[in-house]
């Protein structure tokens, strides 16, 4: 939605989709890769992170993705989150950077790495 340019595009949504905000059941941001996912930071009303918790534990926690946690979220959606609409980022395992015992890429995580390219952004395994 734009982060990289003044969040433009997230601030556009907002202004134009205003009419649909109220119904808006929540917000997704997902910008750190698309690396196995562990579960969603929100930021949103105490009733929303019930639901949100319910759901991550009886639906998504046998893959390992229920954890709701923190209250950190992207610029992306940060326009939707002011409006009052809950609000997430997908929290995801990167297989070079998480040593986590619960990362299933852990075993394949060992050097060597792809080498850095001008080209293709690697710090953090975003792009790798």
């Amino acid at each position: 939605m734009n982060e990289e340019n003044g969040a433009r595009g997230g601030q556009r949504y907002a202004s134009d989709y205003s009419y649909t905000l109220s119904k808006t059941s929540i917000a997704l941001e997902a910008d750190t890769g698309t690396f196995t996912p562990d579960g969603i930071s929100f930021l949103g009303s105490s009733k929303a992170r019930r639901i949100l918790k319910y759901v991550g534990k009886e639906l998504l926690a046998g893959i390992g993705s229920g954890n709701v946690s923190g209250e950190g979220v992207g610029e992306d959606i940060s326009y939707l989150c002011e409006t009052g609409v809950p609000c997430g980022n997908l929290n995801v395992f990167d297989p070079r950077t998480s040593h986590l015992s619960t990362n299933p890429c852990l075993p394949y995580s060992q050097p060597p790495y792809p080498a850095f390219n001008e080209n293709v952004y690697l710090e953090g395994g975003y792009f790798w």
